[in-house]
């Protein structure tokens, strides 16, 4: 009786175990998907900080300019 018990729970414990840790993977990966990688691509980045660089330093020659 006790071994039949652990022949059929052992197993089944098992596959509960690997369908839970599947479930896991799949919900973490559609979180991944939502939230990593929409994100802005390193060149846009860049493109971005180039360009409020010059903003800036535009900005900073204009308020030179202005003092005087």
């Amino acid at each position: 009786m006790i071994a039949t018990l652990f022949a059929v729970d052992i197993p089944l414990i098992i596959f509960i175990g690997i369908v839970v840790l599947l479930g896991l993977a799949f919900i973490a990966g559609v979180l991944f998907m939502f939230l990593v990688l929409p994100g802005k691509s390193e060149a846009r980045r860049r493109r971005e900080r180039r360009e409020n660089r010059r903003r800036m330093l535009a900005q900073f020659v204009f308020d030179i300019l202005n003092r005087r």
